[in-house]
């Protein structure tokens, strides 16, 4: 869904992503808010206090902001932004929610606020839409050997 916003007046865009990954919610909860294997997942460095407000980065520094609500092993809402957004710019919200299932996990995640100039931006594809939830799914099968 495309909106404009009143603050900036951009356009921003939310969606929605889901897959099942025969993993439980909390091995994929670990996933998220681990620096080492988020690196592994995304291909750029992160670093991530898991606590609430805690600061995170990704791809470098790229991104960045806060962890708002991780309650463990079921549900993460992060605040994020690009290093180069400007001050006004609205923070986009990235939610993940897991839940068990017989066959694993089901991942829901919803980004939303998300600058539609970023929409088709190569770094924001990469992280937040299909590819990473195949990339997480290459890094506990392959990487970090935890199925």
């Amino acid at each position: 869904m495309a909106r404009l916003s009143g603050e900036t007046g951009a356009m921003s865009y939310d969606y929605e992503v889901t897959a099942v990954i025969p993993a439980s919610p909390e091995t994929l909860f670990e996933a998220w808010m681990n620096g080492e294997i988020h690196l592994e997942m995304t291909g750029g460095a992160a670093g991530i206090d898991p606590r609430v407000g805690g600061d995170f980065t990704t791809w470098g520094g790229c991104i960045q902001r806060s962890t708002i609500e991780p309650l463990a092993p079921t549900h993460i809402v992060q605040a994020w932004r690009r290093a180069d957004f400007a001050e006004n710019h609205v923070d986009s919200i990235i939610e993940v929610a897991f839940a068990a299932i017989d066959v694993g996990a089901a991942i829901v995640i919803r980004n939303s606020l998300v600058r539609w100039d970023l929409v088709t931006s190569k770094l924001v594809a990469g992280v937040t839409t299909t590819s990473f939830v195949r990339a997480l799914w290459f890094v506990l099968t392959t990487v970090s050997g935890v199925l």
